[in-house]
């Protein structure tokens, strides 16, 4: 069921899914949100002067928002530009823990989430002090939720320490629990993907392919 224009019907309204938040355990979200507002507070504090003010000639001052609506630093051109970028890349990657909490809460089916992270692609995001044009790469299929996408990107190491911690248990104990042994083989899984982001395969001739196991098969 869509909508048009502007009006959304009462039916479209009712079929919309809404997290039950009485029910829903939102911790994850808040330590998320807590994680990102004080990471951001750290940045304005670190990298925008204080006292910056726009200025009453009518020009644009330094705290206004810049004309691609992100938000104005007043940063004075030192040289930290790397630290500045990775600040920014910090700040985007807990925003979007955020965004994957808030997703996990409409528990949407993976493939409807994709398709809802796909409509933003070429979208600038506005209101926020980084950059942002896209959640994940239209071409990468292989992961089709934010919070998998994350953990094989910008929370990799906190990804693969938890894998190793279980390994580690296996050898000293010689077991794991049940539990233990899913949650490893999911980390196993995410291992497989990381790898294939970041060393995608090349693209294959699917034709020549099948003619080359025929004749192998011949």
């Amino acid at each position: 069921m869509k909508a048009s224009k502007r009006d959304i019907t009462a039916g479209v309204m009712r079929a919309m899914p809404v997290p039950e938040f009485d029910k829903s355990d939102l911790s994850r979200l808040q330590a998320a949100t807590r994680a990102y507002l004080s990471a951001a507070k750290n940045f304005t504090k670190e990298f925008q002067p204080r006292g910056t003010k726009a200025k009453s000639s009518g020009k644009k001052g330094k705290s206004e928002k810049s004309s691609s609506g992100q938000l104005g630093l007043g940063l004075d051109g030192d040289n930290r530009d790397e630290e500045i970028a990775a600040a920014r890349e910090r700040l985007r990657a807990l925003h979007w823990r955020v965004d994957a909490e808030v997703l996990r809460l409409y528990a949407l089916p993976p493939e409807r989430e994709r398709e809802l992270l796909d409509a933003f692609d070429g979208v600038r995001r506005v209101g926020v002090p980084f950059e942002q044009l896209r959640y994940i790469p239209r071409e990468f299929r292989d992961v089709l939720t934010l919070d998998e996408f994350l953990r094989i990107t910008d929370e990799r190491d906190a990804t693969e320490s938890r894998r190793c911690e279980l390994i580690e248990k296996r050898i000293k104990t010689g077991r794991r629990t049940a539990e233990e042994e899913a949650e490893f083989r999911e980390l196993q899984r995410l291992l497989m993907l990381h790898r294939r982001y970041y060393n995608p395969l090349p693209m294959i001739d699917e034709k020549k392919l099948e003619r080359l196991l025929k004749e192998d098969r011949e």
